[in-house]
């Protein structure tokens, strides 16, 4: 999505426009902290034999929301950046937006969420990896 608007912007030349230029620093942004949040999680999940269960299933579940919330921001502001052309065939965001809204629509989103924050509450994950293995042990 933010590869399609940039390359839009570009094309219509409108990617020096300043509003412009601020949406697609906030989609640069987004798409880099969902980049962030893949590599915590892989990085977790890379020591499935050292950490307990449920600190992973609430990692997993946080970086989920997470990458979800960036996402619908980066579509809404490629939306706003492209406008209505972009909406409809055969300009590539409208397959783009079409495909990461069923993908993104998970089941349970607000259950994963629910869990991500009963583990904050219980002890069992926190986003700094050394609190939430320090909680852990003490238990």
């Amino acid at each position: 999505m933010f590869d399609a608007a940039l390359e839009h912007m570009k094309r219509t030349s409108r990617a020096n426009d300043p509003h412009q230029q601020h949406r697609l620093g906030q989609m640069a942004t987004e798409v880099a902290g969902g980049y962030a949040w893949l590599d915590y999680a892989a990085a977790r999940w890379a020591r499935l034999d050292k950490l307990p269960a449920a600190t992973l299933i609430a990692c997993m579940n946080a970086a989920r929301g997470a990458i979800e919330r960036a996402a619908l921001n980066v579509m809404e502001l490629a939306e706003r950046c492209v406008g209505a052309a972009g909406m409809m065939a055969p300009h590539p965001l409208e397959r783009l937006m079409r495909d990461l809204r069923t993908y993104l629509r998970q089941p349970n989103p607000d259950g994963a969420l629910a869990s991500v924050g009963a583990a904050v509450t219980n002890g069992v994950w926190l986003p700094d990896e050394e609190v939430s293995t320090k909680v852990h042990h003490h238990d």
